[in-house]
Protein backbone atom coordinates (compact mmCIF):
# COMPACT_ATOMS: atom_id res chain seq x y z
CA UNK A 1 0.00 0.00 0.00
CA UNK A 2 1.63 2.91 -0.91
CA UNK A 3 0.14 6.34 1.12
CA UNK A 4 1.28 10.02 0.66
CA UNK A 5 1.16 12.53 3.50
CA UNK A 6 -1.96 14.97 3.57
CA UNK A 7 -1.60 17.83 1.54
CA UNK A 8 -2.46 20.87 4.63
CA UNK A 9 -1.93 23.64 2.01
CA UNK A 10 -5.66 24.10 2.15
CA UNK A 11 -6.27 24.35 5.76
CA UNK A 12 -6.60 27.38 7.74
CA UNK A 13 -3.79 28.71 9.28
CA UNK A 14 -5.22 28.45 13.15
CA UNK A 15 -6.19 24.43 12.09
CA UNK A 16 -4.09 22.19 14.59
CA UNK A 17 -2.18 20.63 10.98
CA UNK A 18 -0.36 18.26 13.47
CA UNK A 19 -3.22 16.72 14.50
CA UNK A 20 -4.89 15.89 11.03
CA UNK A 21 -1.09 14.70 10.30
CA UNK A 22 -0.89 12.01 13.22
CA UNK A 23 -4.54 11.51 12.51
CA UNK A 24 -4.00 10.76 9.05
CA UNK A 25 -1.05 8.44 9.28
CA UNK A 26 -2.62 6.54 11.69
CA UNK A 27 -5.58 5.86 9.85
CA UNK A 28 -2.87 4.94 7.09
CA UNK A 29 -1.04 2.29 9.40
CA UNK A 30 -5.06 0.75 10.64
CA UNK A 31 -5.95 0.51 6.88
CA UNK A 32 -2.84 -1.53 5.97
CA UNK A 33 -3.14 -4.11 8.82
CA UNK A 34 -6.67 -4.76 7.17
CA UNK A 35 -4.59 -7.76 5.33
CA UNK A 36 -1.94 -10.28 6.41
CA UNK A 37 -0.03 -9.76 3.40
CA UNK A 38 0.58 -6.14 3.08
CA UNK A 39 3.32 -3.67 2.97
CA UNK A 40 2.61 -0.11 3.90
CA UNK A 41 5.18 2.25 2.22
CA UNK A 42 4.55 6.45 2.80
CA UNK A 43 5.75 8.67 0.34
CA UNK A 44 6.95 12.02 1.03
CA UNK A 45 4.81 13.55 -1.30
CA UNK A 46 1.63 14.68 -0.80
CA UNK A 47 -2.33 13.92 -1.79
CA UNK A 48 -3.65 11.25 -3.88
CA UNK A 49 -1.54 11.60 -7.13
CA UNK A 50 1.69 9.50 -6.16
CA UNK A 51 1.67 7.85 -9.57
CA UNK A 52 1.95 11.44 -10.61
CA UNK A 53 4.34 12.84 -8.19
CA UNK A 54 6.56 10.00 -7.46
CA UNK A 55 6.21 6.82 -10.70
CA UNK A 56 9.10 5.84 -9.79
CA UNK A 57 8.17 4.34 -6.08
CA UNK A 58 5.10 3.04 -8.02
CA UNK A 59 6.72 1.26 -10.44
CA UNK A 60 9.30 -0.25 -7.17
CA UNK A 61 5.80 -1.37 -5.25
CA UNK A 62 4.55 -2.98 -8.12
CA UNK A 63 7.72 -5.08 -8.65
CA UNK A 64 7.63 -5.97 -5.03
CA UNK A 65 4.13 -7.37 -5.29
CA UNK A 66 5.52 -9.68 -7.95
CA UNK A 67 8.85 -10.72 -6.73
CA UNK A 68 6.76 -12.04 -3.88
Amino acid sequence: MLSGEPDLGRVPPDFPADKVRETARALQVELAQLSTNSTHIVCDTYGHYIPLTNPELVVQAIHQVIER
